[in-house]
């Protein structure tokens, strides 16, 4: 017979990865592990050994005694003989086994506990291994390290005996837990628990496998489709109830929107306001224009004056050189006047040279002038219609607070970089951190006002699931006050076929005897009396089965008319919650360049 183990009994045998050095993750099946991980010892312990493994009690077996040895034999013999042992085994042997004898008992014993332990593990130092496998068990009591050199001895052995009877049962009862493993685990109406423990077990082993935690977000894909599978009913009305949610809020925003006509108004204030803006930005221009006229005017000046100074040098290198011609100079002098003739000449080109250096650098500035001109026109139209959308600009805007935030360009201005810095920047600093703050503060109040909401949205839900199971019994009552009313129908009709039968068989009996008609109209009147009654009892019976009926459907009806009326009530307040929600309205700021 082929021994099972604990590995075996679990259900999960085919999903058990053979690399697998841990049978950690279900620590309440029975499966145990000795590398550092005890499920059963450590963590659910059966109430018989329930104390923590630091705790020293005493051992009350009395296991010397001379019956509870032989019978903890018996247990061992017969234990080791129902899972083939696979060694010779007999009660003289274990009387007094020696050490490799208790060895071998101990790992068959073990290996159904951890089927992955190895001889080897324990070969290198029983002595210390074996106490040691027992504590992470939870054996409630202290195995001696001296006591494993001397294994037979009468003194240790009924003790040893007795540690591997614990170990024996502890791996009975688990194998019988490992059996029904899923009903002791999971309730039968509640498959999430199920499911979370399949998605942890199989996540487990793929990270035992060598798979890292960022490749693991697929077994949760798995798990959030199995419980939308399982409840896909209600993930639909969800999700209608959104859509309609959706719906409501766009109809709102509508509601709340500002009309086309405030718009228009605005948008009319802002380009009255650019327009000015445009009629100051082409004054500044023109002025800007005049400015360089009169600079290139200055500079033409300074050219003709530079050429009329060139004509009157020409003019008089001319004359000189007539005098020149007309002198009688040496060769000498001649030569001496070709070399201030070339000095001259050449101090004449490094000055025209930078005459055009000095153009072409006084054109380049000013066409950088005009760039960062531009520019810092630009960034200032954009910064002010930023500042008019936040409501800083005018003076009088709501957010101004009496502060100038607008920008005004003016190139002739002097310390306007100096006023941008120290007053205009840091009043825009206090308000961003003023909105930073306001902003957290409504993000708070939205995340306080969805989780009532939500509550309010529990609420209706219990409060409709209420209405419905009245309904249902209300349905319910009505369908037995029909059948007892048919049922009284046809008494009714039973009886007053009875009489109608009673009143034939008098009238047959007055004409086939009339010597005893008193007699027969003494009984004839007992029986329309008798039926008078009965009919009078039935009626009484039908108006006070009637009268209830009424009385609870009216208790019924009032109880749905306060139940509706609670609904609308905690609609209205959800819908108010909602709209105080959506009121709120948090500013957008553009970060600072």
């Amino acid at each position: 017979m082929r021994r099972n183990t604990l590995g075996v009994l679990n259900g999960n045998q085919s999903a058990r990865p053979k690399d697998r050095k841990s049978l950690g993750p279900r620590p309440s099946t029975g499966r145990l592990s000795t590398s550092g991980r005890p499920s059963i010892s450590s963590k659910r312990r059966s109430s018989q050994y329930g104390r923590d493994n630091y705790a020293q009690i005493k051992d009350t077996r009395n296991l010397s005694d001379r019956g509870v040895y032989r019978k903890n034999i018996r247990n061992l013999m017969e234990f080791l003989t129902e899972f083939n042992y696979p060694n010779p085994i007999s009660e003289r042997i274990l009387s007094a086994p020696p050490m490799k004898e208790f060895k071998k008992i101990f790992l068959f014993v073990y290996s159904f506990i951890d089927p992955n332990v190895k001889e080897k593990t324990i070969d290198k130092r029983p002595e210390e291994e074996i106490p040691r496998i027992f504590k992470l068990l939870g054996y409630p009591f202290t195995i001696s390290k001296s006591s494993m050199f001397s294994v037979g001895s009468p003194h240790t052995w009924p003790n040893l005996l007795g540690a591997l009877c614990w170990l024996i049962e502890l791996t009975k009862f688990a194998m019988k837990t490992s059996e029904n493993i899923n009903e002791i685990l999971f309730d039968e109406d509640n498959d999430v628990d199920k499911l979370y423990f399949e998605y942890l077990e199989d996540s487990y082993l793929a990270f035992m496998k060598g798979r890292e935690l960022d490749d693991l977000k697929e077994f949760e894909s798995t798990l959030f489709d199995k419980i939308k599978e399982r409840h896909s009913v209600a993930y639909k009305e969800l999700e209608e109830l959104e859509k309609e949610n959706e719906t409501l809020e766009k109809e709102l925003a509508e509601l709340e929107g500002p009309s086309r006509l405030e718009a228009l108004v605005e948008k009319q204030k802002s380009l009255e306001t650019d327009r000015e803006k445009f009629k100051k930005y082409i004054h500044d221009l023109r002025k800007q224009s005049k400015i360089i006229s009169d600079n290139n005017s200055q500079q033409d000046e300074e050219i003709l004056a530079l050429k009329m100074e060139l004509d009157a040098l020409t003019i008089e290198n001319i004359q000189r050189q007539e005098i020149l011609d007309k002198q009688e100079l040496s060769p000498a002098d001649v030569q001496r006047m070709k070399t201030e003739k070339k000095e001259l000449m050449k101090h004449l080109k490094d000055l025209e040279g930078n005459c055009d250096y000095l153009d072409k650098k006084i054109w380049d500035l000013e066409m950088d002038y005009a760039k960062l001109h531009e520019e810092a026109e630009q960034n200032i139209r954009e910064y002010n219609e930023t500042a008019r959308k936040l409501k800083l600009v005018p003076t009088t805007a709501e957010n101004a607070n009496g502060f100038d935030f607008e920008m005004h360009f003016n190139p002739q201005q002097l310390g306007v970089v100096s006023h941008y810095r120290d007053t205009l920047k840091p009043a825009l600093i206090d308000i961003k951190e003023k909105i930073t703050e306001r902003t957290r503060n409504i993000q708070t109040q939205i995340m306080t006002d969805e989780e009532a909401l939500d509550q309010l949205g529990d609420l209706i839900t219990e409060r409709r699931e209420e209405l419905e199971n009245l309904e249902s019994k209300q349905a319910l009552m009505d369908k037995d006050f029909e059948t007892k009313k048919e049922e009284m129908a046809k008494q009714h009709q039973t009886l007053t076929t009875e009489l109608q039968e009673r009143q034939q068989e008098l009238i047959n009996v007055k004409k086939q005897d009339k010597e005893s008609t008193e007699v027969k109209q003494q009984q004839l009147l007992q029986l329309q009396e008798r039926a008078d009654k009965r009919t009078v009892e039935l009626q009484e019976e039908v108006s006070e089965f009637k009268e209830f009926l009424v009385k609870a459907c009216h208790l019924v009806m009032d109880h749905k008319t306060i139940m509706n009326k609670s609904i609308k009530e905690i609609e209205e307040r959800a819908k108010q919650a909602l709209q105080e929600t959506k009121s709120l309205q948090v500013p957008e700021m553009q970060n600072d360049n």
